[in-house]
């Protein structure tokens, strides 16, 4: 019969990750700028289907 063998932990990539800072703005400016009219984290904006205008009009902004 096979033992069952221990599971081999491994640490998180850096132990920073998991400090809190306390921070709640970013850190960084954006690099892309916001479309008004559709927000893409919110998800009662997807309670229509897919907003291909806004898909349509993040294609052409330049």
């Amino acid at each position: 019969m096979n033992s069952a063998q221990p599971i081999e932990h491994h640490p998180a990539v850096s132990d920073d990750i998991l400090l809190d800072t306390g921070a709640r703005d970013p850190v960084f400016d954006e690099i892309y700028p916001r479309l008004p009219g559709f927000k893409l984290g919110v998800t009662n904006s997807w309670t229509r289907g897919q907003p291909f205008d806004f898909y349509r009009s993040a294609r052409t902004r330049r």
